[in-house]
């Protein structure tokens, strides 16, 4: 099957989910790349996209200007030739980041709020505030059926928001608690 990439989605601008931007754009010149308005700048400082923080093998990152771009507009729907989805604010993880409700296909993305291999050890991300994270978990949670596929950014994983309820101890706590 030949699949052609009209599209890249970029959930937050931290380095370690752009530091590739470069030759997927490079290699898929035609494909749009698709940021919010709030992360725009950590495509281009080092500051911003934590780089700098870090001794990594790329050093300070900046990306090279994409030949196409468009914003990404919180709790508005896409169509991307053909592939539906919502883009839903994670608030927290970066000024800008996003999860993607691929709602025909009810799939998850669900970005940084949750990360982990399965279903049982996934945890919150505490490089954000706990807070923020319990209040995206709850939404999560409350408006998503447990049929729903989930994808964490950090993990090639296969569960749904069911198994995360029946096996994760966190998770159900968190949503025990009162807001």
């Amino acid at each position: 099957m030949n699949l052609e990439v009209v599209g890249i989605i970029i959930t937050h601008t931290h380095f370690d989910h752009i530091v590739g931007l470069g030759d997927l754009t490079k290699s898929y010149p035609e494909a749009t790349v698709y940021v919010t308005l709030d992360d725009l700048p950590g495509l281009f400082s080092p500051v911003l996209n934590l780089s700098e923080m870090f001794d990594t093998s790329v050093g300070s990152y900046v990306c090279e200007q994409p030949k196409k771009m468009k914003a990404l507009f919180y709790d508005n729907d896409y169509d991307l030739d053909g592939i539906k989805f919502r883009v839903l604010p994670e608030r927290g993880h970066s000024k800008g980041s996003v999860m993607l409700d691929f709602y025909e296909d009810e799939i998850i993305f669900i970005g940084e709020i949750l990360q982990g291999d399965r279903a049982d050890r996934v945890v919150p991300n505490l490089s954000d505030t706990l807070n923020i994270i319990e209040d995206n978990i709850r939404m999560i949670f409350k408006n998503y059926k447990s049929s729903y596929r989930v994808f964490p950014s950090h993990f090639e994983v296969d569960f749904s928001l069911g198994d995360i309820i029946k096996y994760n101890i966190r998770v159900q706590r968190i949503l025990a608690m009162k807001n």
